[in-house]
């Protein structure tokens, strides 16, 4: 499924109007649809996109709970691994955000029930956004930490690095996590990231560090969003000799060590920060390891 079938047919004509421009959509229930286009926030409207909710779209929990089942190729329970985890990817790239009420079993969450809200993330190539970047990556290689708070672009970032390698004949390995880096579906990447380029979709880090690291020799591994408790994986690949290229959610070098912990960032050689006041992905910083002081 793509964003376009999933989303109600009386909405449909408003969406295709936003063409290249859409970054996000929000469904809430009781609520105008939300609108992010060219990076401003809005609403979806017949004509397309209005800074005002007075003739936005209004969405109905019938409406969000179509969009899910078609999302979940008309089966949720197929899907509740990633339902529960706060979000699922269509084959088109976008990363659907799910809220609603958490179900638990023994302290576990088991489910996600009465799905009120859905945060739609609209992916975007962005090919030479990490240009400035490349010649601190290769040939010699090295660490890099890409640092941007949330919809600033660090997956895109992240994707223009990998396309960079292309012709160098350095081996990757995404480890995709959400499956968002390379969306694959049917043995295929949505998003063309090379020929040298391996991806463990929908697995977690330590499993695709570990079982990555052992089976397909990679040069560089590239995952997104860190936690602090990814810190052990890290620093495993990199005293194996692979390079990690990584993000983290945080506005700046400070807010990373803070997040990350400062040993953990010290792992890193290069630190790219991100902003989207202007726009999305908008470099604001280039450093080493001289502002950690």
């Amino acid at each position: 499924m793509i964003l376009k079938d999933i989303i109600p047919e009386k909405w449909r004509s408003g969406l295709v109007k936003l063409s290249e421009g859409l970054n996000e959509l929000r469904l809430r229930a009781g609520a105008a649809v939300g609108a992010v286009y060219f990076g401003k926030r809005g609403y979806l409207t017949e004509s397309g996109f209005s800074v005002s909710p007075q003739n936005a779209y209004f969405a109905q929990v019938k409406d969000i709970n179509d969009a899910l089942f078609l999302a979940c190729d008309k089966s949720v329970y197929a899907y509740n691994d990633n339902i529960i985890n706060g979000f699922l990817t269509l084959s088109d790239g976008c990363r659907i955000g799910v809220c609603g009420r958490v179900v638990k079993e023994n302290g576990k969450i088991i489910a996600l029930r009465d799905v009120s809200s859905l945060n739609i993330r609209v992916p975007h190539a962005a090919n030479g956004c990490a240009g400035r970047v490349f010649g601190d990556l290769y040939p010699v290689l090295k660490n890099l930490l890409v640092i941007a708070p949330p919809g600033a672009g660090k997956t895109t970032f992240l994707r223009d690095v990998i396309r960079l390698f292309e012709e160098k004949r350095v081996n990757i390995l995404v480890a995709d996590e959400r499956n968002e880096l390379a969306c694959v579906r049917d043995g295929r990447p949505f998003f063309e990231l090379g020929g040298h380029v391996d991806v463990l979709a929908n697995a977690d880090k330590g499993f695709a560090f570990e079982c990555g690291l052992r089976t397909m020799t990679p040069d560089i591994i590239v995952c997104d969003e860190l936690f602090g408790n990814d810190s052990d994986y890290i620093e495993s690949c990199i005293a194996g000799g692979v390079k990690i290229f990584a993000s983290v959610h945080a506005e700046n070098v400070s807010g990373a060590k803070k997040r990350l912990g400062r040993g953990v960032t010290e792992l890193f050689d290069k630190f790219v920060v991100l902003s989207k006041k202007n726009r999305p992905g908008e470099i604001v910083e280039i450093s080493g390891k001289e502002v950690l002081g």
